[in-house]
């Protein structure tokens, strides 16, 4: 399911928004991509943190690095 090494994919999420930062301009931008490239156990632990009545809910892109990094 997640057998790609966090290191890995986040090197390759950063190539992408680099080569492609034109499609990707805003912060919201970038947290939209990211978020779509999550799947699995990863996903599955985001969504509460993505819904509206978490006290900590991450809504931009440099917050939902930071958790991934956790």
């Amino acid at each position: 399911e997640d057998d790609v090494p966090f290191e890995a994919w986040y090197g390759l999420i950063q190539d992408k928004l680099e080569i492609n930062a034109n499609y990707y301009p805003t912060d919201r931008d970038k947290f939209l991509y990211v978020k779509s490239r999550l799947a699995g156990y990863t996903y599955r632990n985001l969504i509460p943190y993505l819904r509206e009545t978490h006290p900590e809910q991450i809504k931009t892109y440099s917050s939902l690095i930071t958790h991934l990094w956790r």
